[in-house]
């Protein structure tokens, strides 16, 4: 997904449900890429 305006940039998503596997995702995509451009995505089902 690219950010508008952002040339090149990438923007790095994560579906982020606050178990263990989205915790770890978002530990690795922040420590190869950094957290600038990444966005937890969030749901509550209710």
């Amino acid at each position: 997904m690219s950010l508008p305006g952002a040339g090149s940039r990438v923007a790095h998503v994560i579906q982020w449900s606050g178990g263990i596997s989205s915790w770890a995702t978002a530990q690795r995509v922040a420590a190869e890429h950094g957290v600038q451009d990444m966005v937890l995505l969030l749901r509550e089902s209710t």
